[in-house]
C-alpha cells in the first residue's frame, strides 16, 4: 500500500537522538524579532542564551497564540505531550474549515532518547512542520507539542513567508507560557513497619513527591510514590542511610 502524503511527511520528519543531561546556569536574552528574518536566524537569536550547559524545559499548562500575515490566520496551540493527540483531534473538529493543522512535538523516551516529529499537513514540504519543530528545539522544550491551525487569507506567502509565519507563531506561544525545568517522573515503592510510618511519611513530604497509593498489610504499609527522578532518589537515599525501622 502506498502511504498518503500526510504519512510520507510524518515519516520524513520523525527521528530520534540521544539526550544529554548536564548542570546549567542560563541568562536568556529575548530581543525583538521580525517576520522578515530567516527562520533559522530568528530561532537562534530569539533563544540566544548564555548557557553553561544544555538543559531541558517543559510546560504544565496549555497556551495559544495567534499571528496574522497577509490575511492568513495562524493560531498556535502549545500543549503538554500528555494531551497532544486529544487536543489535535479536538482542534480538527473545532476548526473543520481551516486549511491546515500543522504539528510538531518533542518527547522523552524511556531510554533517554528524544523522539521528535513534525507534519506539514498539506503545506509545501519543509515550510511549516520543521520550522515549528526547530523552535521547540531552540527552546529546549521536551514533552510538549505545537498544533498550528491556519486559515488561508487568499494571498500565497511563499516558502520563506510560510516558514517565518509558522515559526513566529510557535515563538509567540512559547513566550506566552511559563517554562519549567524538565524532570523525568518516576514511580517507586517503599515500605515500612507500623512504628516507622510517621517517619516515612515525613521523609516523603519533605522531598515534595506524591503519594500515589497506600497498601496496608499485617506487618506495615507499602507506599507508591511518584515525582521527579532526583527527588525520588533523595527519598531512597535517605531511607538507605536511615533504615530504622526496616524500609523497602
Amino acid at each position: 500500500m502506498v502511504p498518503d502524503k500526510e504519512q510520507k511527511m510524518t515519516r520524513r520528519y520523525r527521528f530520534s537522538k540521544t539526550a544529554t543531561y548536564l548542570p546549567h546556569e542560563s541568562v536568556c536574552q529575548l530581543k525583538p524579532w521580525s517576520l522578515d528574518e530567516n527562520p533559522g536566524a530568528l530561532i537562534r537569536r530569539r533563544f540566544c542564551c548564555l548557557v553553561a550547559a544544555m538543559a531541558h524545559f517543559t510546560i504544565t499548562t496549555p497556551v495559544s497564540a495567534e499571528l496574522e500575515e497577509k490575511g492568513s490566520r495562524f493560531i498556535g496551540h502549545l500543549v503538554p505531550w500528555a494531551t497532544f493527540e486529544a487536543k489535535l483531534a479536538a482542534l480538527r473538529d473545532e476548526h473543520r474549515k481551516a486549511s491546515h493543522h500543522v504539528t510538531a512535538f518533542r518527547r522523552m523516551l524511556p531510554d533517554n532518547r528524544i523522539d521528535e516529529g513534525a507534519r506539514d499537513d498539506g503545506e509545501p514540504a519543509g515550510t511549516s512542520g520543521m520550522p515549528t519543530l526547530k523552535v521547540l528545539i531552540g527552546a529546549n522544550l521536551i514533552d510538549a507539542g505545537i498544533i498550528t491551525v491556519r486559515y488561508f487569507g487568499g494571498t500565497k506567502l511563499g516558502a520563506g513567508g510560510l516558514a517565518r509565519a509558522y515559526s513566529g507563531t510557535a515563538l509567540l506561544a512559547i513566550e506566552a507560557v511559563e517554562l519549567v525545568p524538565w524532570h523525568r517522573i518516576v514511580r517507586r515503592i517503599v515500605s515500612c513497619s507500623f512504628p516507622g510510618m510517621s517517619s516515612l511519611e515525613q521523609r516523603i513530604a519533605a522531598a515534595g513527591v506524591t503519594v500515589v497509593n497506600r497498601e496496608y498489610t499485617d506487618s506495615g504499609v507499602t507506599i507508591a510514590i511518584e515525582g521527579p527522578e532526583d527527588s525520588i532518589a533523595s527519598v531512597i537515599a535517605d531511607i538507605d542511610a536511615n533504615p530504622y525501622p526496616p524500609l523497602r
